[in-house]
């Protein structure tokens, strides 16, 4: 028999601990022993629950202790009403490894840290991750309420390491489960496992704000690595043309982005009233729009120290800054040109962190004396991406979503770096080089629009948010998709009661338990992605076997969907452009378009 452990040590929140569960019942159908392996107050200095109920390091023993007895609490209820045995890391955790890891503590400093490493682990570097996140870091200089931050966490990291080699000694599973394996005590008992030959498998929340907790991400190793595997399944899926419930989900998740309500929208919501970009910057007429779209450094700074991401990608530009600075010096020699620099909304204080991050103070010194025609959106001006992409011709960017997202809208992007986006390049214009990047921007702006870019966004879509995710939606009760716009309602007040970390409160109830919801029915299929090891989903399915359309069926849909999009976009045909063709015009437009030769050989050549 096959045997599945659950690493879970945040059940308090809800919103990843009943993925689990449905995970680890439907295995449990299909013959797998489970073991579900909890913390047990073993964190309760500080951890990742405790941050997400909007405590710190320095919050009061009662309040971390309230957070330490709801997960308690819910382990409990989620054990019985699943029917599912196991333990916690604490029962695990011994006199001996608590000596070792108190000196190993105490001999630490700042110049040691990134270089202890057990097993060829490097644990100091593991513990990075929630600290560097947490306080938006782009280097590694602690201070001392920092760094006293980071022993915690590197404690935390150990104890996990510590009690992951004697419970794996003793268990021998088969694979790992987790939710999200980038937290660091997550980390450290996932690595325990591969250097044992056990492969560990990260989950998610899909994609799709409008419904992400009904589909889940089921990837072996990282949430990243789950990316780069539908870029490798995208050849075989970029010819195959969407359908309806498809293409309507896909619209469904950029309506809520232009609400700006979900807390993975970033944006500012989009504006109903009149907008005028060119004149709020002080654009020309004339001049061309390149919008640059930054993205939030400290997230991929993370990822590169505890080792995620490759640190030493040969790029046109090392960082931001250099790619900022190339893009106002292009700007100055060309009046033809307006650059608008739009600064991550994450940067600074927004409604999920209160914290500002280093890099933005590094961007406050590269944005003096710019030249009149390069101007910087920041997120204090609450204006929303949307309101921007309006009048924009170009997007310049570097591995911010942006790049697919204005994609979809039939809008050119240009990149410099196929490496660094979580999407295929090919949706994107590429420049590699100095010279070839600037022919990029020109060629982007001659070419303009596209109506086939539209098609093959959403084909990616298609593949990003519903092939290669797992449809979880029958597993949660009934109370709980009932109380779906009680709920949109309590989001709103608590967003103004907690504007940070509220996300966090949403699953706080007793619905999820009031009564349980059904097994899941691909339990067969989850049991092959997990006891056979394989890598996602897409390993085990074909492009054939979802209910795709005709080219011309595919055109027609998306000119649904396109209306649809225009009707939160321009609600009352509100918006005139300034320049000729803006994209509400080409949005407009595309309503007539036709397939024809010509058309078929425009989308052919966005996969050169």
């Amino acid at each position: 028999m096959s045997k599945v452990l659950f690493f879970s040590p945040n059940t308090s929140i809800l919103y990843w601990t009943y993925p689990e569960a449905l995970l680890a019942e439907a295995l449990q159908i299909e013959k797998s022993e489970i073991v579900y392996i909890n913390c047990g107050g073993v964190f309760d200095k500080y951890c990742v629950s405790m941050s997400a109920f909007g405590l710190n390091k320095d919050s009061s023993y009662k309040r971390k202790k309230e957070i330490c007895a709801l997960c308690d609490h819910n382990k409990n209820k989620i054990k019985s009403t699943f029917g599912l045995k196991g333990y916690d890391l604490k029962s695990y955790y011994v006199t001996e490894d608590e000596q070792i890891i108190n000196q190993t503590i105490q001999d630490t400093t700042k110049e040691t840290y990134l270089d202890f490493q057990i097993d060829n682990i490097y644990l100091g570097r593991l513990a990075l991750f929630e600290v560097l996140i947490t306080h938006k870091k782009n280097n590694l200089e602690f201070n001392d309420d920092e760094w006293r931050e980071y022993l915690i966490a590197f404690k935390n990291t150990l104890i996990s390491f510590y009690c992951a080699k004697r419970i794996l000694a003793k268990e021998k599973p088969t694979s790992i489960v987790t939710y999200s394996s980038d937290y660091s005590v997550n980390h450290a008992f996932c690595l325990v496992g591969s250097s044992l030959g056990i492969p560990f498998y990260d989950i998610h929340a899909g994609g799709n704000i409008s419904d992400a907790k009904n589909n889940l991400i089921i990837s072996k190793n990282y949430a990243s690595f789950f990316f780069k595997e539908l870029i490798r399944f995208w050849p075989n899926y970029r010819n195959i043309a969407s359908n309806k419930e498809a293409l309507n989900h896909i619209t469904n998740h950029f309506i809520e982005l232009f609400k700006g309500l979900h807390h993975d929208a970033y944006s500012t919501r989009k504006s109903t009233k009149k907008l005028n970009i060119r004149e709020k910057f002080g654009i020309k007429p004339s001049q061309k729009v390149l919008v640059a779209t930054m993205s939030s450094y400290d997230e991929r700074f993370a990822g590169e120290a505890n080792g995620r991401y490759r640190s030493d990608l040969p790029l046109l530009f090392k960082t931001q800054v250099e790619w900022i600075k190339e893009l106002i010096e292009i700007s100055r020699k060309r009046d033809d040109l307006f650059l608008l620099i739009r600064v991550h909304p994450r940067e600074f204080p927004n409604k999920r962190e209160s914290v500002r991050s280093d890099h933005s103070k590094l961007l406050e010194q590269l944005f003096i004396n710019l030249p009149n025609n390069v101007k910087i959106n920041w997120p204090t001006d609450n204006i929303s991406l949307y309101d921007i992409a309006c009048e924009a011709n170009v997007f310049l960017n570097a591995w911010s979503s942006v790049g697919k997202e204005m994609s979809l809208f039939g809008i050119p992007v240009v990149i410099y770096s196929a490496d660094l986006v979580n999407y295929p390049a090919s949706l994107n214009y590429i420049g590699s080089t100095h010279d070839e990047y600037i022919n990029k921007i020109d060629q982007a702006i001659d070419k303009g629009w596209s109506f086939e870019r539209i098609r093959n966004t959403y084909r990616w879509y298609s593949l990003e948010h519903n092939y290669a995710l797992l449809d979880i939606s029958e597993g949660y009760p009934d109370s709980i998709k009932k109380a779906n716009k009680i709920r949109r309602i309590f989001l709103k007040v608590i967003k103004k009661m907690a504007p940070y970390n509220w996300f966090a409160f949403v699953d706080i109830d007793k619905t999820y338990f009031k009564k349980k919801g059904t097994p899941l029915h691909a339990r067969k299929l989850i049991h092959e992605l997990i006891v056979g090891q394989k890598n996602t989903l897409l390993d085990l399915i074909e492009p054939e076997s979802f209910n795709n359309s005709s080219l011309e069926e595919e055109t027609e849909l998306l000119k649904v969907e396109i209306q649809r999009l225009l009707k939160t976009l321009d609600p009352d045909n509100i918006i005139e452009g300034i320049s000729s063709k803006t994209l509400i015009d080409n949005l407009r437009a595309s309503i007539n378009y036709k397939d024809t030769l010509e058309t078929k050989k425009e989308f052919e050549q966005l996969h050169l």
